[in-house]
């Protein structure tokens, strides 16, 4: 439960894109489940860059010769006491152990959009984490323009695709081999993306790996690295994506997603992911070719301050299933999500509630929680997660907490700002 302990306030690795790779974890609340989330949290397609003026790769393009300089800090301290099992979990109620902590985590960053011409920039970000503190280049890419007809990125930057704030599966860039570690919080994804805007949608075409992936230290073969693409039609009330990616490491997976508003304005959305096992045997866990999909609505009552997102997943797969950045691999078969933000006061209390849920295993896990922001600045966090299901299943499993706790109480106290 530790991660959950950390990042109940401020949802990593979203499981939005999901999830998946979100260097601006510290800047997202909970409730960015339901829209404007920054970098790594996003809902909606795109890249999610460490771009902190929010500008999309194509516009910050047409700004003049200068540099900007970014910065950001995070600290969360606070105390959770909790336990290792309830009663229904053991046939002798004394063993159950009680279990506190401490919670420090503290993290700050600087970042350079050094713009050389109009057609050409340069973005870094470094970054540093507690207890390490020590630096770590998590950005460094171009920005270059061909004749404001191709537009290109290349080097370090994370490329997020898909919809789902809760089941990053679509995002397939985001997706691990068996072999690399899914705790491996490190920087080390490399990309080159050529963007050729058509229209109201466009193209992306990437070649994409990570130094995770890579067998020796130094540069990575050309089988080690990745290629794909995908096509984006986006109009009014409509956004479609469909594309595909390959990696030697990782099945060949196609995907598509569709987001529009129906009436009341509400935002429903689905994803679907095909993937095909090339070195497919007899005894595989998975068949050769397997489907997932997911569909997922967002409403806003009260004047917009009641926000709910709802979703179910069926995950066809059954390996692969570890998606970087993710608190939480994906689970097999049928799962459910419910996540709930509601605001008081002009939004400086905040009643919050996260839930998952994977039928199949019966197992999932619940976060209420509570914020209030009455300081520049500081948030004051209350929070109670639990892990459902049986001692078997997949979440009490996949729980990172090294005291291995099944609930606990969280108080904790957040200090964050950022130019």
């Amino acid at each position: 439960m530790l991660l959950l302990i950390v990042s109940f306030p401020v949802l990593a690795e979203n499981e939005s894109p999901a999830a998946g790779e979100n260097n601006q974890t510290t800047e997202d609340e909970i409730d960015s489940l339901f829209g404007g989330q920054g970098d790594k949290t996003g809902t909606g397609d795109g890249d999610k860059t460490g771009t902190e003026d929010g500008d999309s790769g194509l516009l910050s393009l047409l700004g003049e010769k200068g540099i900007t300089l970014g910065a950001s800090f995070f600290l969360m301290a606070g105390y959770s006491p909790g336990f290792d099992f309830l009663p229904m979990d053991v046939s002798d109620p004394d063993s159950i152990e009680y279990i506190d902590m401490a919670i420090l985590k503290l993290e700050a960053s600087i970042s350079f959009n050094i713009r050389l011409s109009r057609e050409l920039r340069v973005f870094q970000r470094i970054a540093s984490k507690a207890p390490e503190l020590v630096p770590e280049i998590e950005e460094l890419f171009c920005d270059y323009s061909m004749l404001d007809a191709v537009f290109l990125r290349i080097g370090r930057h994370n490329i997020a695709w898909g919809i789902s704030p809760n089941y990053a599966f679509t995002n397939l860039l985001a997706r691990l081999p068996e072999d690399v570690d899914p705790e491996d919080e490190s920087a080390d994804s490399f990309a080159f993306k050529m963007t050729i805007p058509v229209g109201v949608g466009g193209f992306d075409v990437v070649m994409f790996t990570r130094s995770s992936f890579w067998d020796a230290d130094d540069d990575p073969d050309v089988d080690e690295i990745g290629a794909g693409g995908k096509f984006n039609l986006a109009l009014d009330n409509f956004d479609f994506n469909i594309g595909g990616y390959f990696h030697r490491d990782l099945n060949l997976r196609f995907f598509y997603s569709l987001k529009t508003t129906l009436p009341f304005e509400i935002e429903a959305y689905t994803e679907g992911l095909l993937a095909v096992d090339l070195d497919y045997f007899e005894a595989a866990e998975d068949g050769q070719i397997v489907f997932s999909a997911n569909a997922g609505f967002y409403f806003d009552l009260f004047d917009q301050t009641l926000r709910i997102n709802t979703e179910y997943f069926y995950n066809g797969e059954e390996s692969e299933l570890d998606v970087k950045g993710a608190l939480f691999p994906l689970f097999a078969g049928h799962n459910v999500a419910l996540n709930i933000s509601w605001a008081f006061f002009n939004g400086k209390f905040k009643l919050l509630f996260q839930g998952k849920y994977n039928i199949t295993e019966n197992s999932g896990v619940i976060l209420p929680a509570a914020t209030l922001d009455v300081i520049p600045h500081c948030t004051f966090s209350l929070g109670i997660p639990y892990v459902l299901g049986p001692v078997s299943g997949g979440y009490f499993q996949e729980n990172d907490d090294n005291k291995d706790r099944r609930i606990a109480l969280v108080f904790a106290i957040i200090l964050r700002g950022k130019i």
